[in-house]
């Protein structure tokens, strides 16, 4: 499973040009689960089950920041596109 989260980052990152603005909605999504747990904290004597981080090695996606390292590294080997510097994209193309 993490192997295709992976995949579907590195896709997602080709179909749109832009890695770091991908790490950039990973590491935002990150922050807000972590301020939806502060809320949770403080309010879970209204709520009637538990949150739940789950075990590691459960877990279907790799890590937040294992996420964005991937994303970083595929943002080091792209290249701007000739046809897209004419325009005001920033979208880049792969080089594999």
């Amino acid at each position: 499973m993490r192997t295709r989260e992976r995949l579907a980052d590195r896709d997602a990152a080709l179909l749109t040009g832009d890695p770091r603005g991908l790490a950039s909605a990973l590491y935002k999504l990150e922050q807000y689960n972590r301020y939806l747990k502060g809320l949770y904290l403080r309010f879970r004597f209204i709520y009637i089950s538990e949150w739940e981080n789950g075990s590691e090695w459960l877990r279907s996606h790799p890590s937040t920041e294992e996420r964005v390292k991937n994303l970083m590294e595929i943002e080091k080997s792209t290249v701007r596109h000739p046809a897209l510097d004419a325009a005001s994209s920033a979208r880049r193309i792969a080089v594999l």
